[in-house]
């Protein structure tokens, strides 16, 4: 089964394929789909770019008839961007979707924690006292998710998604190696410091997302 995040690239890549189509011109449309940190779209394409030359066409004529012609699903928005760059934003719908295969996922055996793989984590250091160490960030990130799924039912509520809660999302479901474990780590942690948990459904949604870390940090040490 493929990935929340392969699962997009290729519904992206089939609407702009399917868009080049309507367009009339001959020949493959050319170009890779990126995921980024940016506030205008999780999923970057410069297909406009690589084909406009090609095609003796500007790249921004090209991007802004391809987005005419794009019959987008519910799972995308998509805007144009300067330079001929065209943007997919994911709905709260992949994001609802996305966070429940992860916290459903059968959990695997317990993860390698030893001091030969990692530091011994010191409890009366605070994490930004080892910032410089990643690995102490990942074990105190996952024991602190940990913490919190023992002690705590998740309630049922509303999801509220905001930047920071999509950022990790998004980092769970782009691991494809151990070096992803330290960008997982930093973006739970970011996550974790954005706001207090006030309310029960708050408090649900955020749990939710612990477990989903937990299972990105089990299935990558298994």
């Amino acid at each position: 089964m493929c990935s929340p995040a392969a699962e997009a690239i290729r519904a992206a890549q089939g609407c702009l394929n399917e868009a080049f189509s309507r367009i009339g011109q001959a020949g493959e449309l050319r170009g890779s789909l990126r995921w980024q940190e940016r506030a205008d779209g999780e999923l970057g394409a410069n297909h406009a770019l690589a084909a406009g030359a090609v095609l003796g066409l500007p790249a921004d004529d090209l991007a802004e008839e391809l987005q005419k012609r794009m019959k987008l699903p519910p799972l995308f928005s998509a805007v144009t961007a300067v330079d001929g760059f065209l943007n997919f934003r994911l709905s709260d719908a992949w994001y609802d979707d996305a966070l429940d295969r992860f916290c459903t996922q059968a959990p695997g055996q317990s993860p390698d924690f030893s001091p030969a793989r990692f530091p011994a984590l010191d409890g009366d250091l605070a994490l930004r006292q080892d910032a410089a160490s990643p690995l102490y960030r990942l074990r105190w990130a996952y024991e602190r998710s940990r913490v919190l799924l023992a002690d705590e039912s998740a309630p049922d509520g509303e999801r509220p998604w905001g930047e920071a809660e999509k950022s990790l999302l998004r980092c769970i479901a782009l691991l494809v190696s151990e070096r992803g474990l330290f960008a997982l780590a930093d973006a739970f942690s970011r996550f974790y410091a954005v706001r207090p948990i006030r309310s029960a459904p708050d408090k649900g949604f955020r749990l939710q997302l612990c477990a989903a870390f937990c299972r990105g940090v089990e299935e990558i040490l298994r």
